[in-house]
């Protein structure tokens, strides 16, 4: 019943004309009435009251689909579409990935202490895709809220398409739950996208969970001899 009254709610903004909309409810042997709705708001709200203040209604509800709606429900899109697509995703930068060579990399630790290690590595040519740091994004998580890669990998890839070259997740410190993440788009021209400019962090929310995303900055090693290291195996960060 409550649903049925509300219908007519929303179909009697539809009508510029109110007594055209109370011909259609009779011609289709509706009630124009919302006696329920009128009883739960003490007589201050039927269909005479509605049309009456339509332009402000409509108004209202234009504004709260668009700023309360909208972000609302955009996790339940991400949910829905996420599984679909991160499988097909994922296997096509894994393919990428091997192709051009890219080595499995871990973080350990967000500060400026942290201490960035390599397994194996890429040898670079003129022509490489450069630097691994200018094209990283670096990610945190909320304690007692853990994301794991395929949320992130299924949320950014619905966002922003098809830009994620890898992502490494860290930070568990026997928690079970990583803290942090490292994000390896396929090119630094897709940074701006998904950074706001002006702010140092930018916030997400994953699946009601949020996600602090900001440029990745990598450490600077006093030691030439680990600078050239690093220089000639890449992939870092």
């Amino acid at each position: 019943m409550v649903a049925d009254q509300v219908v007519t709610c929303i179909m009697c903004l539809s009508y510029e004309d109110f007594p055209a909309f109370v011909a259609y409810l009779r011609k289709f042997m509706l009630s124009p009435e919302i006696s329920y709705i009128t009883g739960l708001t003490r007589g201050h709200l039927n269909l005479i009251s509605i049309h009456n203040n339509r332009e402000n209604i409509l108004f209202e509800m234009e504004q709260h689909s668009t700023h309360v709606c909208i972000p609302a429900f955009e996790d339940i899109c991400v949910r829905a579409e996420m599984y679909n697509r991160e499988i097909e995703a994922r296997d096509r930068a894994i393919a990428r990935r091997n192709q051009m060579g890219i080595s499995s990399v871990f973080e350990r630790g967000e500060s400026s202490n942290s201490r960035q290690f390599l397994r194996g590595g890429q040898q670079r040519t003129n022509g490489g895709q450069g630097n691994a740091a200018s094209r990283t994004i670096f990610l945190t998580f909320s304690r007692g809220y853990p994301v794991s890669r395929e949320e992130v990998h299924g949320y950014f890839t619905w966002r922003f398409g098809d830009m994620i070259e890898a992502i490494h997740m860290g930070g568990t410190e026997g928690t079970g739950q990583n803290l942090y993440a490292t994000m390896l788009l396929n090119s630094p021209s897709k940074i701006p996208e998904i950074l706001m400019e002006g702010v140092f962090r930018t916030k997400y929310t994953i699946n009601g969970k949020h996600v602090w995303a900001r440029k990745f900055i990598p450490s600077h090693k006093s030691s030439s001899k680990k600078n050239r290291y690093l220089h000639s195996h890449g992939n870092y960060f």
